[in-house]
């Protein structure tokens, strides 16, 4: 390469820029209200991967008969959070509502 090589070189446009998509942000009442279900092909497999905030783990009950409705209890007894499901769903989420961790 030459010492003027560098000037005769052709511009190129600019690289396109590049926008990252960011995960939409989870609604924090997002199974916690029964406006916002979380959906889930199968609710007790979903259930039984949820625990406390504090890694305890939970006992469920249903709480309707579609099963859209869980009451989680700790083992004692003690009432913990009631989860909204919609059934229907390809696959379980990944994600846990506010208050439970997988």
């Amino acid at each position: 390469m030459g010492l003027f090589d560098f000037f005769k070189k052709k511009p190129q446009a600019p690289a396109e820029p590049v926008i990252e998509k960011k995960a939409e942000p989870r609604n924090l009442k997002s199974g916690l209200v029964a406006e916002l279900p979380i959906s889930v092909a199968d609710a007790e497999s979903y259930l039984a991967t949820l625990k406390s905030a504090a890694g305890d783990e939970l006992v469920w009950e249903k709480c309707d008969e579609a099963g859209e409705i869980w009451q989680s209890r700790f083992p004692s007894g003690v009432a913990y959070q009631k989860v909204y499901l919609c059934p229907g769903a390809d696959k379980n989420p990944m994600t846990a509502p506010l208050g439970f961790t997988l």
